[in-house]
């Protein structure tokens, strides 16, 4: 199993509005946001697994 890789600084900052949900989120974007993080990451590891 490959672990899920850590995303940089230099990335985290350009998906900055997926993955940063603030303290006064209302729930149901909270569970967006967790929703897209999750599909993102699936993204992501699928295409760094064919390098």
């Amino acid at each position: 199993m490959l672990e899920p890789p850590i995303i940089s600084e230099h990335e985290s900052a350009q998906h900055s509005t997926i993955t940063r949900c603030g303290d006064r989120t209302p729930p149901f974007l909270l569970r967006l946001c967790v929703k897209l993080n999750g599909l993102y990451l699936k993204i992501y590891t699928r295409l760094h697994q064919h390098q």
